[in-house]
């Protein structure tokens, strides 16, 4: 994979896709998010890549949310399709005695303040669970 970084206003200009639309798609989970965020995201052919297949997927008459349901697929079949002993890299955070939230890097996508930002928000939801908040 091509670790060539880009700025949003990089990848705007190449793919020929406004930032409104690009974060859009991240936000609705058909493009892979970016390494960073805010000012600092940066992004790489792989997301030039996926916009591309995002843009002639559209004109074919494939709706966002097909494409997402088509992203997720590839990414599992990636993950199940591995050949044996490929390692597969996976964050585990402990969000309360005995549970743990696990992310796969390979179809995340989150970059580390992403995972802390979700497990955080999780904890709080699951103190507030009667046997949780018990122990």
């Amino acid at each position: 994979m091509d670790k060539t970084l880009l700025t949003i206003e990089e990848l705007e200009s190449i793919s020929g896709i406004n930032r409104r639309n690009i974060r859009f798609y991240i936000q609705q989970g058909v493009l892979a998010v970016p390494e960073g965020s805010g000012r600092a995201a940066r992004y790489t052919i792989d997301h030039l890549e996926q916009l591309r297949s995002i843009k002639a997927l559209q004109a074919e008459g494939f709706t966002l949310s097909r494409i997402k349901e088509m992203r997720i697929k590839t990414e599992n079949a990636l993950l199940t399709h591995r050949p044996l002993g490929t390692p597969i890299t996976r964050t585990e955070i402990g969000v309360a005695p005995g549970i743990f939230v696990s992310f796969i890097h390979e179809t995340c996508n989150l970059n580390a303040e992403d995972m802390t930002d979700i497990v955080c928000e999780l904890a709080k939801v699951l103190k507030s669970h009667p046997k949780i908040s018990q122990r």
